[in-house]
């Protein structure tokens, strides 16, 4: 089992929505995680955390080849909201 946690340190879809909203105006969105890594080994899982693509694919690569669940890490920064995509919906029917 691999999981893997994109970590933006909010409730990132949340915050995007009131940015686009309320005139970039946010509240109560900022969240201060834990030690995910930490977290997963204290449970006996193998953890990672990365910061590239290529690191990324190398962790995968090791998980998978282990039996062991791991927890692998993503941190990120702000993604584009989902609002645009849900609109697509109503236009495809």
């Amino acid at each position: 089992l691999v999981t893997l946690v994109f970590n933006n340190q909010a409730y990132g879809n949340v915050q995007q929505m009131q940015k686009n909203r309320y005139g970039g105006r946010v509240i109560a969105t900022d969240l201060q995680n834990p030690d995910i890594v930490a977290m997963a080994q204290s449970f006996g899982a193998r953890a990672a955390r990365v910061e590239t693509p290529e690191a990324l694919v190398a962790a995968m690569t090791e998980a998978f080849g282990h039996d062991l669940p791991t927890v692998i890490e993503v941190p990120h920064g702000d993604v584009p909201t989902i609002d645009r995509f849900r609109a697509l919906g109503k236009v495809r029917g």
